[in-house]
């Protein structure tokens, strides 16, 4: 994905140059103004790509990802199910362990059952600190 966004770059950077260049000559305030709107543009999409440079980060935002699916399908009890998958395939890394229990006591908090956030957050603590 890295080297896919590299080469968009470039492509951008080559093409903001060329309108760069047009509004300079032509004295354009749209072309600046698109020229800038770029610019900010291939800004936030390095903030992008560093921040999901980390495994920790890419985790995250997938584990949010997945969330946002049953989110929408209003099926709390298979987001659980999901995560608590996720927990046996990769539960021997702490930090992906965090965010699953995390993540799973907040769908628990959003369904009222405090005694299972409780169990997660205990679990993340006995388990944080073996």
């Amino acid at each position: 994905m890295k080297s896919t966004l590299t080469l968009c770059r470039a492509g951008m950077v080559f093409a903001l140059s060329v309108f760069s260049i047009n509004a300079q000559a032509a004295n354009n305030d749209q072309t600046r103004e698109f020229v800038d709107l770029m610019s900010r543009y291939m800004s936030l999409v390095d903030q992008v790509v560093a921040a999901t440079s980390s495994e920790e980060a890419s985790v995250f935002l997938a584990i949010e990802g997945i969330y946002e699916v049953y989110e929408k399908k209003k099926d709390a009890p298979g987001a659980i199910a999901h995560f608590e998958r996720l927990l046996k395939q990769h539960g021997d890394r702490q930090a992906i362990r965090t965010m699953l229990r995390l993540k799973i006591s907040d769908i628990y908090k959003e369904t009222g059952e405090a005694d299972k956030v409780l169990e997660q957050l205990d679990l993340i603590i006995a388990e944080t600190l073996r």
